[in-house]
């Protein structure tokens, strides 16, 4: 029986899925932070985290403490199926893994996440292809996918688990 939301966020686009799903199934909701004391080692949770390099960052020390239901990864990349294979290929796991696209804020970027993203940029639009134009776009002026609608089969999956 899932007893929590546990996420990692880094600029508040995963942090938002992770209460908007919480509210929907009346659950409580921690940071990993929190989570470490309000929920007890070896229980079950859904682990939402933010992505980076096709990694979900934090999901190794979400598994070494609780139970690991599912997971989502919380993204810039258009949803689809061979980001989610990409992403279930880089975070093996033996429960499933969902894909959530998030957002770009560069404006709470900072340091080195702020220097990655320009580099990405320059990168993508030395390259030229017509396939990166939505994510460069992106990149450049930012933007929120943030929706319930897209919880939808995060949701229906971890219904019956409640």
């Amino acid at each position: 029986m899932i007893k929590a939301v546990v996420y990692e966020s880094n600029t508040g686009f995963t942090k938002r899925y992770a209460e908007l799903f919480a509210a929907k199934l009346e659950l409580p909701c921690y940071t990993i932070k929190e989570a470490a004391k309000n929920t007890e080692k070896g229980a079950e949770i859904v682990f939402f985290g933010w992505i980076y390099a096709n990694k979900i960052k934090c999901l190794k020390k979400a598994c070494k403490r609780w139970n690991v239901v599912c997971t989502a990864g919380v993204g810039m990349n258009a949803p689809g199926r061979t980001y989610s294979d990409i992403l279930t290929e880089a975070n093996p796991s033996s429960f499933p893994i969902f894909y959530l696209r998030g957002g770009m804020d560069a404006n709470k970027l900072h340091g080195f996440g702020r220097l990655m993203i320009k580099m990405l940029t320059e990168e993508l639009e030395k390259s030229n292809k017509p396939e990166d134009a939505e994510i460069i776009k992106l990149l450049k002026t930012g933007g929120d996918y943030v929706a319930e609608e897209n919880l939808a089969e995060l949701i229906a999956f971890t219904l019956d688990k409640i």
